[in-house]
Protein backbone atom coordinates (compact mmCIF):
# COMPACT_ATOMS: atom_id res chain seq x y z
CA UNK A 1 0.00 0.00 0.00
CA UNK A 2 1.25 3.47 -0.90
CA UNK A 3 0.20 4.88 2.48
CA UNK A 4 2.42 2.36 4.27
CA UNK A 5 5.37 3.40 2.11
CA UNK A 6 5.19 7.03 3.20
CA UNK A 7 4.70 6.59 6.91
CA UNK A 8 7.18 8.93 8.63
CA UNK A 9 8.60 10.01 5.30
CA UNK A 10 6.51 12.40 3.24
CA UNK A 11 5.67 15.92 4.26
CA UNK A 12 3.88 18.64 2.38
CA UNK A 13 4.07 22.29 3.35
CA UNK A 14 1.99 24.79 1.48
CA UNK A 15 0.23 28.08 1.14
CA UNK A 16 -3.11 27.96 -0.63
CA UNK A 17 -5.20 30.93 -1.71
CA UNK A 18 -8.58 29.37 -1.03
CA UNK A 19 -7.86 26.99 1.84
CA UNK A 20 -9.70 29.05 4.43
CA UNK A 21 -12.74 29.45 2.22
CA UNK A 22 -12.83 25.70 1.54
CA UNK A 23 -12.73 24.88 5.24
CA UNK A 24 -9.28 23.27 5.18
CA UNK A 25 -8.02 22.27 8.60
CA UNK A 26 -4.67 23.74 9.57
CA UNK A 27 -2.01 22.38 11.85
CA UNK A 28 -2.68 24.48 14.96
CA UNK A 29 1.00 24.46 15.93
CA UNK A 30 1.68 26.48 12.76
CA UNK A 31 -1.45 28.61 12.68
CA UNK A 32 -2.96 30.81 15.33
CA UNK A 33 -6.28 31.78 13.71
CA UNK A 34 -8.30 31.47 10.50
CA UNK A 35 -7.18 33.71 7.69
CA UNK A 36 -9.05 36.36 5.81
CA UNK A 37 -9.04 35.69 2.07
CA UNK A 38 -7.41 38.96 0.98
CA UNK A 39 -4.55 38.66 3.47
CA UNK A 40 -4.10 35.02 2.51
CA UNK A 41 -4.03 35.74 -1.22
CA UNK A 42 -1.43 38.46 -0.73
CA UNK A 43 0.94 36.00 0.98
CA UNK A 44 0.24 33.31 -1.63
CA UNK A 45 1.33 35.66 -4.40
CA UNK A 46 4.57 36.37 -2.55
CA UNK A 47 5.51 32.68 -2.23
CA UNK A 48 4.99 31.86 -5.90
CA UNK A 49 7.90 30.25 -7.73
CA UNK A 50 8.60 31.35 -11.29
CA UNK A 51 9.52 28.53 -13.69
CA UNK A 52 13.06 29.82 -14.19
CA UNK A 53 13.75 29.64 -10.42
CA UNK A 54 12.33 26.18 -9.76
CA UNK A 55 15.38 24.00 -10.46
CA UNK A 56 17.63 26.16 -8.28
CA UNK A 57 14.94 26.45 -5.59
CA UNK A 58 14.51 22.67 -5.43
CA UNK A 59 18.25 22.08 -5.07
CA UNK A 60 18.54 24.78 -2.40
CA UNK A 61 15.50 23.37 -0.56
CA UNK A 62 17.01 19.89 -0.34
CA UNK A 63 20.40 21.20 0.75
CA UNK A 64 19.06 23.65 3.35
CA UNK A 65 16.46 21.36 4.92
CA UNK A 66 18.06 17.95 4.67
CA UNK A 67 15.19 16.76 2.50
CA UNK A 68 16.12 13.69 0.47
CA UNK A 69 13.51 14.44 -2.19
CA UNK A 70 11.51 17.53 -3.13
CA UNK A 71 9.00 18.82 -5.64
CA UNK A 72 7.34 22.24 -5.75
CA UNK A 73 3.84 22.81 -7.07
CA UNK A 74 3.35 26.53 -7.69
CA UNK A 75 0.11 27.61 -9.37
CA UNK A 76 -2.02 30.73 -9.28
CA UNK A 77 -3.88 29.31 -6.26
CA UNK A 78 -1.23 27.43 -4.30
CA UNK A 79 2.42 26.86 -3.59
CA UNK A 80 3.11 23.46 -2.07
CA UNK A 81 6.37 21.77 -1.22
CA UNK A 82 6.32 17.98 -1.39
CA UNK A 83 9.23 16.55 0.58
CA UNK A 84 10.72 13.33 1.80
CA UNK A 85 12.53 13.79 5.12
CA UNK A 86 13.86 11.36 7.70
CA UNK A 87 12.25 13.39 10.47
CA UNK A 88 9.61 16.04 9.84
CA UNK A 89 11.00 19.52 10.43
CA UNK A 90 8.32 21.90 9.17
CA UNK A 91 9.90 24.87 10.96
CA UNK A 92 13.12 24.40 8.99
CA UNK A 93 11.16 24.15 5.73
CA UNK A 94 9.12 27.26 6.54
CA UNK A 95 12.33 29.10 7.48
CA UNK A 96 13.80 28.19 4.08
CA UNK A 97 10.61 29.31 2.31
CA UNK A 98 10.59 32.60 4.22
CA UNK A 99 14.28 33.24 3.46
CA UNK A 100 13.92 32.28 -0.21
CA UNK A 101 11.06 34.74 -0.71
CA UNK A 102 12.32 37.35 1.79
CA UNK A 103 9.27 37.05 4.03
CA UNK A 104 8.88 37.13 7.76
CA UNK A 105 8.72 33.63 9.25
CA UNK A 106 5.90 34.75 11.53
CA UNK A 107 3.93 36.08 8.57
CA UNK A 108 4.41 32.81 6.71
CA UNK A 109 3.55 30.61 9.69
CA UNK A 110 0.21 32.37 9.99
CA UNK A 111 -0.97 30.93 6.69
CA UNK A 112 0.96 27.69 6.28
CA UNK A 113 -0.38 24.19 6.54
CA UNK A 114 1.47 20.92 6.91
CA UNK A 115 0.41 17.38 6.06
CA UNK A 116 2.58 14.41 6.91
CA UNK A 117 2.54 10.74 6.09
CA UNK A 118 -0.84 9.43 4.87
CA UNK A 119 -2.42 12.87 5.23
CA UNK A 120 0.17 14.24 2.78
CA UNK A 121 -0.66 11.50 0.28
CA UNK A 122 -4.40 12.08 0.66
CA UNK A 123 -3.98 15.81 0.17
CA UNK A 124 -1.81 15.28 -2.91
CA UNK A 125 -4.45 13.00 -4.44
CA UNK A 126 -7.20 15.54 -3.72
CA UNK A 127 -5.12 18.24 -5.39
CA UNK A 128 -4.24 16.11 -8.43
CA UNK A 129 -7.86 15.10 -8.97
CA UNK A 130 -9.10 18.68 -8.76
CA UNK A 131 -11.14 17.99 -5.61
CA UNK A 132 -9.17 20.63 -3.74
CA UNK A 133 -9.43 23.29 -6.46
CA UNK A 134 -11.42 26.52 -6.51
CA UNK A 135 -13.43 24.96 -9.35
CA UNK A 136 -14.25 21.36 -8.40
CA UNK A 137 -12.60 18.92 -10.79
CA UNK A 138 -10.59 21.66 -12.53
CA UNK A 139 -8.50 19.79 -15.13
CA UNK A 140 -5.41 22.06 -15.32
CA UNK A 141 -4.07 20.97 -11.94
CA UNK A 142 -3.10 17.49 -13.13
CA UNK A 143 -0.94 19.00 -15.88
CA UNK A 144 0.60 21.38 -13.32
CA UNK A 145 1.42 18.44 -11.05
CA UNK A 146 3.01 16.58 -13.98
CA UNK A 147 5.06 19.68 -14.70
CA UNK A 148 6.17 19.91 -11.03
CA UNK A 149 7.30 16.29 -11.25
CA UNK A 150 9.20 16.90 -14.50
CA UNK A 151 11.03 19.94 -13.09
CA UNK A 152 11.94 18.08 -9.90
CA UNK A 153 13.26 15.19 -11.98
CA UNK A 154 15.32 17.70 -14.01
CA UNK A 155 16.66 19.19 -10.76
CA UNK A 156 17.62 15.74 -9.48
CA UNK A 157 15.38 16.04 -6.42
CA UNK A 158 12.94 13.21 -7.20
CA UNK A 159 13.70 9.79 -5.78
CA UNK A 160 11.79 6.57 -5.30
CA UNK A 161 9.21 7.86 -2.82
CA UNK A 162 8.05 11.06 -4.54
CA UNK A 163 8.60 9.43 -7.92
CA UNK A 164 6.05 6.77 -7.03
CA UNK A 165 3.63 9.30 -5.55
CA UNK A 166 3.72 11.55 -8.59
CA UNK A 167 3.34 8.66 -11.02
Amino acid sequence: RLGDMVRSAAVMVGIEAMAAAQGMEFDRSLKSSPLIGAQFAAIRERVAFTPELLVDALQQLCKATGSREAAILSTCNRSELYLEQETLDSDEVLRWLADFHRLSLVELRDCAYVHADESAVQHMMRVASGLDSMVLGEPQILGQMKSAFAVAREAGTIGPLLGRLFQ
